[in-house]
C-alpha cells in the first residue's frame, strides 16, 4: 500500500473548521476510491468529530485526516481527533447504549458506524 501525500491537519476553533474538515475527508474518502455511499459516511464522520471537539474538548483541537491507497481496489480513510480536553471518566461505559456523563447526553452507538475506535 502507498500512502498518498502527506496527512492533512485541520485546526477546529469554529464551525468553519469543521465544514472544511469535512471538505478534506470528502477528498481522502475520494484518494481511496471510496464509492459515493461511504464518501458520505467519510464525510459525515469527520463532521462529527469536529463538532464533538467543539463541544467536548474546550478549546476545540485538531483532526488529522489521511488516504491510504493501495495499488488497486479501494483503500482506507485514518480520521484521528486529537483534543486537550477533559476526557471520558469511564470510555468502557461510554460504549454502552443509554450512557450519560452529563455532557454526554446521546449514547455511544458511533462505533458500530465508525468501525474501529481507539482511545490513548
Amino acid at each position: 500500500m502507498e500512502v498518498t501525500g502527506l496527512t492533512r491537519r485541520v485546526v477546529v476553533r469554529d464551525q468553519s473548521d469543521g465544514a472544511n474538515a469535512r471538505r478534506m475527508a470528502l477528498r481522502a474518502a475520494e484518494k481511496a476510491r471510496f464509492d459515493t455511499a461511504l464518501q458520505g459516511r467519510v464525510s459525515l464522520i469527520a463532521a462529527e468529530l469536529s463538532s464533538n471537539l467543539l463541544k467536548h474538548a474546550g478549546h476545540g483541537g485538531s483532526l488529522l485526516i489521511n488516504s491510504i491507497v493501495p495499488n488497486s481496489g479501494a483503500g482506507a480513510v485514518e480520521l484521528v481527533a486529537i483534543d486537550r480536553g477533559p476526557g471520558m471518566a469511564n470510555v468502557a461505559a461510554a460504549f454502552e447504549d443509554g450512557y450519560d456523563e452529563g455532557i454526554r447526553s446521546q449514547p455511544f452507538q458511533r462505533r458500530r458506524f465508525y468501525g474501529d475506535f481507539h482511545h490513548l
